[in-house]
């Protein structure tokens, strides 16, 4: 599964891409500290999956998720936060799914292998 992660946060990037490249069936495609650069991005890596963090100034979740959905081959997109109210903005704008940072990684590599994104809960 070829994978994009976004996230403002270096550590935040670097430990997802360090999780997904630990794993011989995920694929880091690329990586983007400005989420609002996530559309070109994807446009040009044609990821399977976008891993979205969604902490951070000026992040609005609604009008990136509208964006990526306007692309003519949007991968999944799965949110993280560690905000609840994250979660109910993320999920309402259309999110494939979502998680909570806290979470362990193994619940967030196995919904990523499901090929069905779903919410982690």
């Amino acid at each position: 599964m070829r994978v994009v992660i976004a996230s403002r946060d270096p550590s935040v990037r670097s430990a997802l891409c360090r999780l997904v490249r630990a794993h011989d069936d995920l694929n880091v495609v690329g990586d983007v500290s400005d989420v609002s650069h996530l559309p070109r991005i994807l446009e040009s890596t044609s990821p399977d999956l976008a891993l979205v963090d969604l902490d951070g100034p000026g992040v609005l979740v609604e009008d990136l998720l509208a964006a990526v959905r306007r692309l003519d081959t949007a991968p999944l997109i799965f949110g993280l936060s560690v905000r609840a109210t994250n979660r109910t903005v993320c999920m309402n704008a259309g999110a494939d799914g979502f998680a909570y940072k806290g979470d362990p990684p193994d619940r967030l590599l196995d919904a990523i292998r499901s090929g069905k994104i779903h919410e982690v809960k």
